[in-house]
């Protein structure tokens, strides 16, 4: 499994690269308020897009395990210190 998940990551790589490579020569101005801040390339900007919603999205998934593992803890510690109830055979 680790040898395919090693595998699937160099494929994007290469085609990132390859994608970075065929749009270099096109660059985009990025405004703010109408004044010009920078010319950039396209692929830097679609780049860092990706890169920004890919760690939005791991940071999410973080958060959303992390709670439920807490979840989980306290529930496993609320029926810890909860009493047994007896049966309603044995009263």
């Amino acid at each position: 499994m680790k040898k395919i998940k090693i595998a699937m990551l160099l494929i994007l790589v290469a085609l990132l690269a390859i994608f970075l490579y065929e749009n270099s020569m096109q660059f985009t101005t990025l405004k703010l308020f109408g004044q010009e801040l920078i010319k950039i390339h396209n692929s830097v900007v679609i780049t860092l897009s990706f890169l920004l919603g890919f760690l939005f999205g791991w940071v999410g998934h973080v958060r959303w395990r992390r709670q439920r593992q807490q979840a989980a803890s306290s529930r496993k510690e609320q029926t810890r210190e909860a009493p047994e109830q007896p049966s309603p055979g044995e009263q």
